[in-house]
């Protein structure tokens, strides 16, 4: 039986153009024109067909390219290997529904696109999609769970994206968790808004986590942010990609890439990793118009530590139940530690990915701090790290600031390290959104040398202590976290 991946798409962005349909267009609602002799280019990032990562990850053994066309065409297919090189093959078609097919153990390569040239006087493209057959599928239901905190302009955008989007496919479910208590609640089963305190995003995806598991009726949950441009031909490829997967992938997550919003066609990252010390993005900065360097960005890292970020991440539901809920961390790596914690491949392919707003202008002393103190939190959980590393991840930091004469930032890491000495049952005995406000109000303060004195006191007494305190972090998982139970208390739900 054939299923459709995903539907070839197109935009009126201009910035964002080279990332769908790459020729000169003179439009007639969603068709295009085109005259004798000009060609339209799909080997972009959201129309080409990711062949090695559909044969890596799922069952498939065929693939179809359906056409549907005015005219007459020559079509041609781009098939990309590992160094880059191309190979062609070209067919022509006057057919008003073109289908080609391949089975793919005939084709060897990363990636395959295509390109359109008109060979009659006049012709239209209309419209097309990639298609598959697989020796296994079974159609799964994803639930999106969306955290907010007053951002109501972002949220209610996609919000009405995904609504529309949901009434014609049966496999998605929205719930939307606001933070900030400040959208209208939604009651229902596929698409859904509700209030919750505002624990930072850790309290809001694991809120969307206990309701979908609660529920019972989604296979995955797919975590997004709530200020995403989200182009819903990546939710197909989702839909299609997690249905026909190999059992040996059954376990992993699916991570979406972050596009820069600021410009459409950089990628900011393509999965991570915690690399004891600081953080490693994949695929940092690579222009996605070029094919060489989406070529690029199909390589599958193999360094341990791997994870998807939360602005687009599926989950299994049932690793869910098997690995347990995140880390109450509030913001700041609560997707990092638990990506870790799931010890499996992190899935992701050209076409999955969403904008997003560059994090540099979201940084603050509060959200320092929460960086600070939960990135020492995670060398507790990470593999290879200890003692060692976490003396590297203090005073790489410490020096980093005295060096900048970052008193300030100082100041932060003071507070950041006496917290994280308190541990787990410390941190939570305070409600997050109690925390935060006392968070606020302490870093109005600018710091000084003397800071700097105790963040060499507190960084001693931890490395002393570092046993202990690695033991606690460990056990509070390992008690606290393998069930919602916590969780539940926590939230006051």
């Amino acid at each position: 039986m054939i299923h459709k991946l995903y539907s070839l798409t197109d935009t009126l962005e201009k910035a964002k153009e080279p990332l769908y349909i790459r020729g000169v267009k003179k439009r007639e609602g969603n068709s295009i024109l085109m005259n004798k002799g000009e060609v339209l280019d799909f080997t972009t990032y959201f129309n080409s067909l990711s062949l090695k990562k559909w044969k890596r990850y799922t069952t498939i053994k065929a693939l179809q390219l359906v056409l549907h066309l005015e005219g007459r065409f020559q079509v041609t297919f781009h098939l990309y290997d590992e160094k880059g090189n191309v190979r062609d093959i070209s067919m022509n078609t006057e057919s008003p529904c073109f289908a080609h097919f391949f089975a793919v153990e005939e084709l060897d390569g990363v990636l395959l696109g295509f390109s359109l040239q008109c060979i009659s006087d006049a012709g239209v493209y209309v419209e097309g999609h990639w298609d598959g057959e697989f020796t296994h599928w079974e159609d799964k239901k994803i639930g999106v769970s969306i955290t907010t905190f007053k951002r109501e302009t972002y949220v209610k955008r996609t919000m009405s994206l995904l609504r529309d989007f949901h009434q014609n496919h049966p496999w998605i479910s929205v719930l939307v968790v606001d933070n900030g208590g400040t959208l209208e609640e939604i009651p229902g089963q596929r698409f859904r808004v509700i209030h919750n305190r505002n624990f930072g995003g850790s309290g809001g995806f694991t809120r969307g986590m206990i309701e979908y598991v609660e529920q019972g009726m989604v296979d995955y949950v797919l975590l997004m942010d709530d200020d995403i441009i989200l182009e819903t031909s990546a939710l197909e490829r989702t839909f299609a990609l997690l249905s026909g997967l190999k059992e040996e992938c059954r376990d992993s997550f699916l991570s979406g890439a972050m596009l820069s919003l600021e410009k459409p066609c950089i990628q900011y990252e393509n999965t991570a990793r915690w690399g004891k010390i600081r953080l490693h993005g994949e695929g940092k900065n690579l222009n996605l118009v070029n094919a060489s360097n989406l070529v690029q960005n199909e390589k599958v890292p193999s360094q341990k530590n791997r994870y998807g970020a939360w602005w687009y991440c599926a989950i299994p539901v049932h690793r869910i139940h098997e690995i347990g809920y995140p880390l109450p961390i509030f913001v700041k790596g609560d997707d990092m530690e638990y990506g870790i914690r799931n010890h499996r491949e992190v899935l992701s392919m050209n076409g999955i990915g969403v904008w997003h707003q560059s994090f540099q202008s979201k940084m603050s002393p509060v959200v320092n701090y929460y960086s600070d103190r939960n990135m020492l939190i995670i060398n507790n959980y990470a593999e290879g790290c200890n003692s060692i590393t976490f003396v590297f991840a203090v005073t790489g930091r410490v020096i980093k600031r005295a060096v900048q004469g970052n008193f300030a930032g100082i100041y932060v890491l003071n507070r950041a390290l006496r917290d994280y000495k308190e541990g787990f049952v410390n941190i939570t005995s305070i409600p997050a959104d109690e925390k935060m406000k006392i968070i606020i109000q302490e870093f109005t303060e600018k710091g000084n040398f003397r800071d700097f004195l105790h963040v060499l006191f507190y960084a001693i007494d931890l490395i002393i202590h570092y046993s202990t305190i690695h033991h606690n972090y460990i056990d509070f998982r390992n008690k606290k976290l393998q069930n919602s139970k916590f969780w539940k208390k926590y939230l006051g739900i």
